[in-house]
């Protein structure tokens, strides 16, 4: 799944080099709109790349950020929690870890957000 416009920003604004990413991919405008395929080291300052969650998720790892995604069952079905740590002091990110979401790919996505902010 691809991340959201505002994680995006988030990525951009904490230093990821998309020029790494040398393919063609989706562009977010600076208001959040699609802009079409472009390549992605060709993006503008005010353009921000449209990654899926597992690259943006490896990325984090690479710069010592964990993100972690788990789930359990209970009485409506499954529901995902996240945590979140940085191995510079491997202290869990744990404002937000009491939030459930419904599926993996909401978990990772807040998991992905609060990894850039450990940065």
């Amino acid at each position: 799944m691809r991340i959201t416009f505002e994680t995006a920003k988030l990525a951009k604004e904490k230093g990821l080099d998309q020029s790494q990413f040398e393919r063609k991919g989706l562009l977010y405008d600076e208001n959040g709109n699609e802009t079409g395929w472009e390549m992605l080291y060709n993006y503008s300052k005010n353009h921000f790349g449209i990654l899926n969650q597992s690259e943006l998720q490896t990325w984090l790892r690479n710069k010592g950020v964990m993100v972690e995604v788990t789930f359990y069952t209970c009485d409506d079905g499954i529901e995902y929690s996240v945590e979140v740590c940085h191995e510079k002091t491997w202290d869990t990110k744990s404002e937000f870890t009491k939030d459930t979401f419904k599926s993996y790919e909401k978990a990772l996505e807040r998991g992905l957000q609060e990894g850039l902010k450990l940065l």
